[in-house]
Protein backbone atom coordinates (compact mmCIF):
# COMPACT_ATOMS: atom_id res chain seq x y z
CA UNK A 1 0.00 0.00 0.00
CA UNK A 2 0.84 3.30 -0.97
CA UNK A 3 2.76 5.10 2.32
CA UNK A 4 3.32 1.84 3.97
CA UNK A 5 7.02 1.24 4.17
CA UNK A 6 7.31 5.18 5.01
CA UNK A 7 5.00 4.01 8.40
CA UNK A 8 5.18 0.17 9.33
CA UNK A 9 8.36 -0.34 10.93
CA UNK A 10 8.18 -3.95 11.98
CA UNK A 11 7.81 -4.05 15.73
CA UNK A 12 7.99 -0.75 16.48
CA UNK A 13 4.67 0.95 14.82
CA UNK A 14 2.88 -2.82 13.66
CA UNK A 15 4.48 -6.15 11.68
CA UNK A 16 5.95 -6.40 8.02
CA UNK A 17 4.73 -9.35 6.58
CA UNK A 18 5.54 -11.36 3.08
CA UNK A 19 3.14 -10.63 0.27
CA UNK A 20 0.48 -13.87 0.59
CA UNK A 21 2.18 -15.16 3.43
CA UNK A 22 -0.63 -15.82 5.62
CA UNK A 23 1.22 -18.26 7.76
CA UNK A 24 2.70 -14.91 8.99
CA UNK A 25 -0.04 -12.48 8.59
CA UNK A 26 -1.87 -15.04 11.05
CA UNK A 27 1.49 -15.22 13.63
CA UNK A 28 1.38 -11.22 13.92
CA UNK A 29 -2.03 -11.13 14.37
CA UNK A 30 -1.57 -13.62 16.73
CA UNK A 31 1.08 -11.45 18.63
CA UNK A 32 -0.91 -8.33 18.10
CA UNK A 33 -4.33 -9.89 19.96
CA UNK A 34 -1.95 -11.88 22.53
CA UNK A 35 0.26 -8.16 24.00
CA UNK A 36 -2.47 -5.70 24.03
CA UNK A 37 -0.07 -3.51 25.69
CA UNK A 38 2.82 -4.08 22.99
CA UNK A 39 -0.32 -2.96 20.34
CA UNK A 40 -1.10 -0.52 22.24
CA UNK A 41 2.81 0.99 22.12
CA UNK A 42 3.04 0.46 18.44
CA UNK A 43 -0.21 2.00 18.26
CA UNK A 44 1.14 5.27 19.40
CA UNK A 45 4.55 5.07 17.64
CA UNK A 46 2.45 4.81 14.79
CA UNK A 47 0.69 7.69 15.31
CA UNK A 48 3.35 9.71 16.28
CA UNK A 49 5.45 8.83 13.33
CA UNK A 50 2.36 9.92 11.10
CA UNK A 51 1.76 12.93 12.69
CA UNK A 52 5.75 13.60 12.61
CA UNK A 53 5.90 13.44 8.92
CA UNK A 54 3.11 13.42 7.57
CA UNK A 55 1.32 16.52 9.65
CA UNK A 56 -0.25 18.58 6.19
CA UNK A 57 1.13 21.61 7.15
CA UNK A 58 5.09 19.64 6.32
CA UNK A 59 3.37 18.42 3.40
CA UNK A 60 2.20 21.13 2.15
CA UNK A 61 5.54 22.33 2.07
CA UNK A 62 7.22 19.80 0.33
CA UNK A 63 4.78 19.64 -2.22
CA UNK A 64 5.09 23.62 -2.82
CA UNK A 65 8.84 22.65 -2.81
CA UNK A 66 7.96 19.80 -5.38
CA UNK A 67 6.36 22.40 -7.88
CA UNK A 68 8.19 25.75 -7.21
CA UNK A 69 11.65 22.94 -8.60
CA UNK A 70 9.70 21.41 -11.41
CA UNK A 71 7.94 25.05 -12.25
CA UNK A 72 11.99 26.16 -12.28
CA UNK A 73 12.97 23.46 -14.61
CA UNK A 74 10.48 23.92 -17.23
CA UNK A 75 11.25 27.25 -17.20
CA UNK A 76 14.59 26.55 -17.94
CA UNK A 77 13.88 24.30 -20.82
CA UNK A 78 11.80 27.09 -22.35
CA UNK A 79 14.73 29.32 -22.08
CA UNK A 80 17.09 27.63 -23.63
CA UNK A 81 14.89 27.48 -26.99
Amino acid sequence: LDGTPEVVINGETGYVTAPEDIDDVAEKTMLILNNPDSATQMGANGKRKVVEQFDWHRMADVLEAEYLRLAEEKIADWNKR
